[in-house]
């Protein structure tokens, strides 16, 4: 009988904390106050190339900038520009999110692309906090928790840790051409 009753108080606690998990994942707040939004990101990659004879060390330093679209469920929609030569060019992404409240969240990003040349994987965990005064968002902290890019092309591959940090900027920078419909999506 005892046992019996182990197991009953057991395979209710299962039950009871599954629910609960399940109930607190499916809860995503409206992030809608992200929407619009700019943000200028100082990227900084650690790593190795390996040039088809030998491993060197890969270190690069950038800005590029986020622009916020639209929440569609627990996806925050929006685009990155990267430098390219003299061009900014957009980089459609999904920021997924983990855990949080609006003004302070934790979310994924995974991206690839594959061209003549190769394939990129990007890959990272980031915190968006953020500060309203007034009823508008007035500052914002961007960084990443951890994070990775790995390329592959014919002969060369790179391997190089991530860490991205930013914050809130008044708008486009000059020199970054916005679709008409604000989306690069």
């Amino acid at each position: 009988m005892r046992k019996r009753i182990i197991l009953s108080g057991l395979a209710v606690s299962v039950l009871m904390l599954g629910f609960l998990l399940t109930s607190a994942h499916a809860q995503v707040p409206d992030l809608s106050v992200w929407n619009g939004t700019w943000h200028r990101l100082n990227v900084r990659e650690t790593g190795s190339n390996y040039d088809g004879a030998r491993m060197n060390r890969d270190n690069q330093n950038s800005v590029i900038y986020l622009q916020i679209h639209d929440q569609i469920g627990p996806i925050l929609n929006a685009t990155l520009y990267l430098r390219e030569d003299l061009n900014w060019v957009p980089v459609p992404i999904e920021m997924n999110f983990i855990g949080g409240a609006p003004l302070d969240f934790i979310f994924h990003v995974e991206f690839q692309s594959t061209d003549a040349i190769g394939t990129l994987f990007i890959g990272f965990a980031g915190q968006l906090s953020g500060r309203m005064v007034g009823g508008i968002l007035r500052s914002t902290s961007f960084k990443s928790l951890g994070g990775y890019v790995w390329e592959q092309e014919a002969v060369e591959s790179w391997a190089r840790g991530l860490s991205i940090t930013g914050n809130l900027i008044s708008g486009p920078p000059p020199g970054v051409i916005v679709p008409v419909n604000g989306s690069s999506m």
